[in-house]
């Protein structure tokens, strides 16, 4: 798979986790990354006039080179997926590796009061 699309595929279940997450709670007393009136942290985010917690998310991948693409495109790296094999035996496939650590800052969907969801955007 392309480092690319890990990286989408991986935040957007990310994003839609915590969406499904605050829907399926609602009227619950739990507050999933509720938003505040005042900044919690250094790490808050305003967003239509509330503080919102801004999430780092980390990656530590393994890559290889990934093959070139026809028509034009140059080589692609891609993330390197370890197999386990039906002896319990990993496999791996790819001659040289490197690592990649990275992070993202997400501001993730937010818990948001019902006298909130009446504000203006």
């Amino acid at each position: 798979m392309e480092l690319k699309t890990f990286v989408k595929s991986t935040i957007q279940s990310i994003i839609e986790a915590s969406q499904e997450i605050i829907e399926e709670n609602q009227g619950k007393p739990v507050f999933y990354n509720p938003v505040s009136n005042k900044p919690t942290s250094d790490d808050c985010q305003l967003y239509w006039g509330k503080f919102i917690p801004v999430t780092e998310i980390k990656f530590d991948v393994a890559v290889a080179e990934g093959t070139e693409k026809s028509g034009g495109g140059g080589a692609s790296i891609d993330v390197i997926s370890i197999k386990v094999g039906g002896n319990g035996q990993i496999a791996s496939t790819a001659t040289s590796e490197s690592r990649i650590s990275f992070s993202l800052r997400v501001a993730l969907p937010a818990w948001i009061s019902s006298e909130d969801k009446g504000s203006t955007r």
